[in-house]
């Protein structure tokens, strides 16, 4: 933010849960010939610095900031002419960490280990 009248003290500061850097890398590979042609897998790794929870004011002078964070993620499929079944992971290892904090008693933690299948038909 640039200009604010009515409050000064946001001028220059962060916009809110946005991270000042993020990264994020995948990479899949799916066998296309042999005993085990259809199968595949993949992983991939995100990364977000620490971000404000909130904008300073009057009040709110203290701003509190989330944690940066460094997350897993994979899959292993099986593609057939019909079916693809598949078991995807997110944040694999389970980190925890502050996904954003507004104040003292308003923090949340980031999304936890999730581990979805799927069985799609094609047609």
């Amino acid at each position: 933010m640039t200009e604010n009248a009515d409050n000064p003290l946001e001028v220059g500061e962060p916009l809110p849960v946005t991270p000042r850097h993020r990264f994020a890398l995948f990479g899949n590979y799916t066998v296309q010939q042999g005993t085990f042609g259809g199968l595949g897998m993949g992983m991939g790794v995100r990364y977000s610095s620490k971000s404000a929870g909130s904008l300073p004011g009057p009040f709110n002078p203290l701003v509190f900031k989330g944690d940066s964070s460094l997350l897993f993620d994979a899959i292993i499929s099986y593609d057939t002419p019909d079916w693809r079944f598949a078991i995807n992971g997110s944040n694999i290892f389970d980190q925890r960490y502050v996904g954003r904090c507004a104040s003292a008693t308003g923090c949340n933690f980031g999304a936890g280990r999730q581990v979805i299948g799927t069985a799609t038909y094609k047609f």
